[in-house]
């Protein structure tokens, strides 16, 4: 049995922002994570938050085991931290 999942405007407006193949790689995670919210390259961030990697994005994620169903409130571009040379 799968779980249902809701992905809020703001995460649905960057979707349609980046290019089609890297949206199309997060909706693949998002509909596997549908299968199995624990499952894959996921990191508990505290509270019902989850992280989940889908290439080079974060999926940040709620999870409710009661209601069987997850929520994706923010989709990042994951990018490395860069120092300046005082």
């Amino acid at each position: 049995m799968s779980w249902a999942y809701h992905v809020n405007p703001a995460s649905k407006k960057f979707l349609s922002s980046i290019p089609k193949n890297d949206a199309s790689s997060i909706l693949d995670a998002i509909e596997e994570t549908s299968v199995n919210p624990y499952s894959g390259d996921i990191q508990k961030l505290g509270g019902r938050a989850w992280r989940k990697r889908a290439g080079s994005y974060r999926i940040k994620f709620e999870i409710s085991t009661e209601t069987r169903t997850f929520y994706v409130y923010e989709i990042e571009r994951r990018t490395s931290t860069t120092y300046r040379k005082r």
